[in-house]
């Protein structure tokens, strides 16, 4: 179908969010991390990628679309607000499993 948004209400548009990679990850003395990326925009649900194994510069190329309401709400969330993406290790422990994160203005 393209990827287009043909299919949504004339109120609406398709927001594309692309997390592509990250270089430099820092290895343990045994491993690389098995890596991926966590993000929320706006009301939806908690968007991942797939986990790259044993990698220090991951390559995730994952791309999500949001079907949004083009009003004053998303103009204002999209004015003020920050995406913020936090890169795990999957193999790492919870409570040091995350090991960055970026803040991107939307």
């Amino acid at each position: 179908d393209g990827g287009g948004c043909e299919h949504l209400p004339t109120n609406y548009n398709e927001l594309v969010i692309t997390i592509h990679g990250c270089k430099g990850l820092k290895r343990s003395p045994l491993r690389c991390p098995d890596s991926y990326a966590v993000y929320k925009f706006h009301t939806f649900p908690d968007s991942d990628t797939p986990i790259v194994p044993n990698c220090q510069d991951p390559v995730f190329e994952d791309t999500q679309r949001f079907p949004v309401s083009t009003d004053h709400t998303l103009d204002g969330y999209l004015r003020r607000e920050r995406l913020f993406v936090y890169l795990f290790d999957d193999l790492a422990p919870v409570e040091t499993g995350c090991v960055g994160v970026a803040e991107v203005p939307l």
